[in-house]
């Protein structure tokens, strides 16, 4: 399988104001236990599955069981290592339902380009498909300010997250939308039930990872 790339690689990074700033996570290390109380505190069930069908077509890993290749021995897959790839597919589906594309082809490319390494989704292969399929998007940090203004723009935005409620050695999920009390709609690739869920921004952000946890990708080239 290869992935269905049609344009050079170019940089299409958009524009973004300046005042995005960077939220950062609590110090200290939190137990998954107290993630657990905390995510149930801040969510509230959406209003239904079929919502967020009709914004964002969900896909999950377990969906893509299937051995891929073999790095240094090891068999890798979507569901086994694919979060990043299932975020761009989604991205991907939304802005250009043209691109003959899926997790699997995406991860598949990444790999015969020699772009991935056995250790999870770098931020360089993540914007190397995106800019492969003429995607405008920006690497960056947010505020919760920023936040808002870029899901309510009609962003996608991916989220890497490190230790929490999400994962506890780094993952990747798709935020796509927010209600007026700053709740926020997410896809997580690994968890159909975690993506039942509306999310406190704050208490989601506290969770990201890096200095520039987020790809907020705005649309294909026109």
């Amino acid at each position: 399988m290869v992935l269905a790339m049609m344009f050079p690689a170019a940089a299409w990074a958009a524009d973004i104001p300046a005042d995005f700033l960077s939220v950062e996570p609590e110090a200290g290390e939190e137990s998954e236990d107290r993630w657990a109380v905390e995510a149930d505190e801040a969510y509230v069930v959406t209003a239904s599955a079929e919502e967020t069908a009709r914004t964002v077509n969900p896909l999950y890993q377990a969906d893509y069981p299937d051995t891929l290749f073999c790095y240094r021995g090891v068999e890798k897959s979507v569901a086994s290592s694919g979060c990043g790839a299932v975020c761009l597919s989604m991205v991907l589906s939304y802005f250009d339902e043209t691109l003959a594309q899926t997790p699997e082809t995406i991860f598949t490319w990444l790999y015969q380009q020699g772009l991935y390494r056995g250790n999870g989704f770098s931020k360089l292969m993540m914007c190397s498909v995106l800019e492969d399929c003429r995607m405008q998007y920006k690497l960056c940090s947010l505020n919760r300010k920023t936040m808002r203004k870029a899901l309510e723009d009609g962003s996608l935005v991916i989220a890497f997250m490190g230790e929490g409620y999400f994962s506890d050695n780094g993952h990747y999920i798709l935020i796509y939308a927010i209600d007026e009390s700053n709740k926020v709609l997410v896809i997580d690739p690994n968890s159909p039930e975690k993506s039942e869920r509306a999310y406190n921004m704050s208490w989601l952000m506290r969770q990201a990872a890096g200095s520039e946890p987020y790809i907020v990708c705005y649309g294909a080239v026109s």
